[in-house]
């Protein structure tokens, strides 16, 4: 294992090893977890104003763990279609790094 070399689609943090050193292991094989350094939000917006939400719009956030605190945050991405249930569209938000203070790696 000294000349090899795993490489991850994205920057993140070991969070979880699923194997020992000098384990064999098969192609395909799960051998760590990698875990992303940003802080994700769901949330939802109504049918009414999903069309005034924008990818790369700024957003100002607030949680009730944190209820003195407002949060900084990106649209990330918007699910294109509505719950058809509640008729809300499901929006991701990018929080800014200053939650690290909260959530340290």
């Amino acid at each position: 294992m000294q000349n090899t070399e795993i490489r991850a689609p994205m920057d993140g943090i070991l969070s979880d090893i699923k194997a020992i050193d000098g384990e064999f292991v098969n192609d395909g094989s799960e051998l760590l977890t990698i875990s992303s350094r940003r802080n994700y939000v769901r949330g939802e917006v109504n049918e009414e104003d999903v069309g005034e939400v924008k990818v790369g719009m700024k957003a100002i956030l607030q949680m009730y763990a944190y209820r003195n605190r407002q949060f900084n945050a990106t649209v990330t991405s918007i699910v294109p279609a509505a719950d058809p249930e509640t008729q809300r569209y499901t929006v991701l938000l990018d929080l800014e790094n200053h939650l690290r203070t909260y959530w340290p790696e």
